[in-house]
């Protein structure tokens, strides 16, 4: 509560100067409605982005498909997540919740975007090497962003590692304005409360001048509504190995009947601080960012216990840069000091019942000792005694440091060379999981000890970008090289065509890889049948996934109010990191089990689809009425690894999916807003034998969200909105990919939120 009259405090402050020194160029807030608050969607001519070439260009020159949400359209549609940004995205296919380790996720062309997908604040990285994906809660700056760019294909050329399926870059917002502040408050159903504030402004006069931006923020709420379905996907007898087996109910850590588990609240909880400096050519930015999810999500009860509302997993993010720019006519120069730390909260906690690793291991002990039933039963009591027993905490931690200079040329007027260097440097703790205490490394060895990790890069890269009358052409490569995993090139080109000043067309090719977290190996245990206490872990070298990738469309403005873009795609990666288990009986004397993730240099995963987006703009002008769609239709084919055999689909990736989105002004200073999205049945992540009798799929589904908002004076809004306004039971994105998840990932039923929404500048 402290905090909460803190940030308005800040607010006074901010209204109080404000008052003081007046300014010619404030907007005056009596001329602004609807028309001020407006969607900058894909192939609108003014609107410039960073993401793609590394240097600020207008959409409509860049050969590739690429999608920009505004500032006005966060405030319009009250965003608070970057997956609530995403979801209303072409394109993209989103889960709130996800999983307790990555909170929100998504899919972007087939590949799960946490990972798979490089997250930029500012042009700058925020993902620590040590996780598995980015954790997505509401600790990133959404209602402080002037823009976010989304750039569909591998960015490799230009990021680096991690760039497969595409790039998203939130740009902070920045203003010549004397002084400006923002606040948004609200509250929902289950608990539900945010509150956000930023203020800035700049100090001095000519050319020392101090630009500064302090935002804070805090999302909190104490259960999910994802409990519809019980009787049947909570039901712990649907994941059973053995139809007979019920020894789950003398699981200690069990809690529950037969056929129904105890499940209990399931919170989440973001915060966020984050402060931004910049006097002349330097600049200084601090951030640090907390989120925190229930242990459970996504998980079935057979797996994890849902009785307990305490145990969650949990991280604190902290970043830090130091950059210095200089712009000439000619040329421009770039250097950037940035380092994360990453911890997870020490308090992360899982109760586990019968786990894949549990399961695994009971069969290695019921197998080895069938003949010996009651050294069988020793030998699995001291296992769950060791591993499973009460509540299990998990650590890791990793600091990240990185250099990059970047200088672009331009030597002739309509070409533009842009040449990097990357150096970088990573010291983590792997994920430490099943320990007795919270982060019990630094008391004593854990059931499974895991070693620190050091990793180091170079990164080298140049691009040329060719601008001509009607043709614009742009092609880059990049050298990486890495101390564990060797070296990677990754070229990409891409030419725009001009057929019309209204149509245009456009392709590109590009090859991308996704560099293996220490999580993999952390996780991957190698046990043998001379000591069922001594594990080994990361026993396998693990490589990078590499993607290929081609992209063609057109771009075709009919008049201003009405905008169509078309493109294709095909998308393949293969040597994918999947969750396997190997038993070795080859020899007696030491019988091994190999438990875990590895490539499989035959697994492949081929996505090949279209995708048509369309605006219409002003349609009716007095109601200010808009309408967006989008249809993407995708095929394709999985070579499962690890002999899973072949389907013809990609998991996660529906056949046909889409969305409408509409907006209108119902009367004076009344605006609605209807976002309706629809999809296709899709196979889950943790659909892994194409034979198996486990097919885990995801039933289609209509969704609509509903938002109204109020203009009350000049600054201040009201809104009211309700998420899954039919209440749909519908599935998200698999919490892991392994047999430890549920059936079906639930969504969030009917959720309501108020709020107000207070705007200074």
């Amino acid at each position: 509560m402290k905090k909460h009259w803190l940030y308005l405090l800040l607010l006074v402050v901010a209204n109080h100067l404000s008052a003081q020194e007046p300014s010619s160029d404030l907007l005056s807030f009596d001329r602004l409605g609807q028309s001020d608050v407006k969607i900058h969607p894909l192939g609108e001519n003014d609107q410039r982005v960073l993401s793609a070439s590394r240097t600020l260009q207008s959409v409509d020159e860049l050969p590739f498909t690429i999608y920009v949400v505004t500032r006005e359209e966060i405030f319009k549609n009250n965003h608070n997540t970057l997956v609530d940004v995403l979801k209303t995205v072409p394109g993209i296919r989103v889960s709130q919740p996800g999983s307790a380790l990555e909170g929100e996720t998504f899919v972007m062309r087939g590949l799960l975007g946490n990972g798979y997908t490089k997250i930029l604040i500012n042009d700058l990285p925020v993902k620590p090497f040590v996780v598995n994906g980015m954790p997505i809660g509401a600790q990133l700056p959404i209602k402080e962003a002037e823009r976010i760019e989304i750039i569909f294909g591998p960015g490799a050329s230009i990021y680096g590692a991690d760039a497969s399926a595409g790039v998203i870059n939130i740009i902070t917002l920045q203003t010549e304005r004397p002084i400006y502040a923002q606040a948004d408050l609200g509250i929902g159903s289950n608990q539900y409360n945010h509150l956000s504030v930023m203020f800035g402004g700049k100090i001095g006069k000519g050319k020392r001048v101090l630009r500064f931006s302090v935002s804070g923020s805090t999302t909190e709420f104490d259960t999910r509504n994802i409990e519809y379905d019980r009787a049947v996907l909570y039901n712990p007898l649907l994941y059973r190995q053995d139809l007979n087996d019920t020894s789950y109910l003398d699981n200690p850590n069990y809690v529950g009947s037969i056929d129904q588990n105890v499940i209990n609240d399931l919170p989440h909880l973001s915060k966020s601080l984050r402060v931004d400096l910049k006097y002349r050519a330097f600049n200084l930015s601090f951030s640090k960012m907390y989120r925190r999810d229930h242990s459970a999500i996504g998980l079935n009860p057979l797996a994890v216990s849902y009785a307990d509302p305490s145990t969650f997993t949990g991280e604190t993010i902290n970043t830090f840069n130091v950059g210095f720019t200089k712009k000439k006519p000619k040329w421009g120069m770039n250097i950037n000091i940035n380092y994360i730390g990453y911890e997870m909260d020490n308090n992360s906690s899982t109760i586990y019942v019968n786990n894949n690793l549990s399961k695994v291991l009971k069969f290695y002990v019921n197998t080895l000792f069938s003949g010996a039933p009651a050294l069988r039963d020793t030998i699995n009591n001291e296992n769950f005694n060791t591993y499973f027993s009460g509540r299990r905490y998990q650590y890791a931690s990793s600091n990240d440091f990185r250099l990059e200079q970047l200088l672009n040329i331009r030597p002739i007027k309509n070409l533009e060379v842009v040449m990097g260097l990357n150096l970088a440097a990573d010291i983590n703790q792997p994920l430490i999981n099943y320990l007795n205490t919270p982060n019990a490394r630094n008391q004593e060895r854990g059931p499974i000890f895991v070693d620190d990790d050091i990793n180091a890069s170079l990164g080298l890269f140049t691009q040329l970008y060719l601008t001509l009358k009607k043709l614009n052409i742009i092609a880059g490569i990049r050298y990486d090289s890495f101390s564990n995993f060797g070296k990677t090139v990754n070229p990409r080109i891409g030419m725009l065509y001009k057929i019309s000043p209204r149509l245009s067309a456009y392709g590109s090719l590009a090859t991308a890889f996704r560099a293996p977290s220490p999580f993999y190996g952390a996780n991957t245990y190698l046990v043998r049948s001379t000591s069922f206490t001594d594990f080994t872990t990361n026993p396998l070298p693990i490589l990078p996934e590499e993607t290929e990738s081609a992209d063609f469309g057109f771009r075709f403005r009919l008049n201003k109010k009405v905008n169509v873009n078309f493109n294709f795609f095909v998308n393949r990666t293969n040597n994918i990191i999947s969750p396997f288990t190997n038993f070795d009986f080859s020899n007696p004397q030491e019988v091994q089990v190999l438990t875990g993730f590895s490539n499989d240099d035959a697994s492949e995963s081929l996505l090949y689809g279209s995708q048509i987006n369309f605006t219409l703009n002003d349609l009716w002008e007095d109601r200010d009425l808009e309408i967006r769609g989008s249809f993407n239709l995708s095929r394709g084919r999985e070579i499962l690894p690890f002999d899973g055999g072949r389907i013809e689909s990609v998991r996660m990736q529906p056949l046909y999916y889409g969305q409408i989105n509409t907006s209108f002004r119902l009367i004076k200073r009344l605006y609605l807003h209807l976002n309706g999205f629809f999809s296709d049945d899709w196979n889950n992540r943790n659909f892994i034998e194409a034979e198996g009798t486990r097919e885990f799929t995801s039933s289609r589904y209509f969704n609509l969200d509903f938002m109204g908002r109020l203009q009350l004076s000049s600054s201040f809004n009201a809104f009211w909105k309700i998420d899954n306004f039919f209440n749909t039971y519908y599935g998200g994105i698999g919490a892991t990919g392994t047999l430890d998840d549920l059936a079906y990932n639930p969504q969030r039923s009917r959720t309501f939120w108020l709020g107000m929404s207070y705007r200074m500048q």
